[in-house]
């Protein structure tokens, strides 16, 4: 990773360069996009353009509120 955001993450015996590697590729999945599933994907959102999450993906009744999500 070249973002210094979390270059402290590699440092923790937890994690490591190769823990921090497999969250930049992992996959997040929101079901629900209500008042607590919109904030979670939103936060996931801004994290993904930093380099922490590999693809989001949103689910939820309502088409509308996953493209309000989408939009913001």
């Amino acid at each position: 990773m070249t973002d210094d955001r979390y270059s402290r993450h590699v440092f923790l015996k937890e994690i490591g360069a190769e823990g921090q590697s497999r969250i930049a590729a992992s996959r997040v999945f929101v079901i629900g996009a209500g008042g607590v599933g919109s904030v979670v994907a939103h936060k996931c959102a801004q994290a993904s353009l930093n380099g922490a999450f590999g693809h989001i993906t949103l689910a939820s009744r309502t088409e509308s509120r996953c493209r309000k999500i989408a939009e913001s």
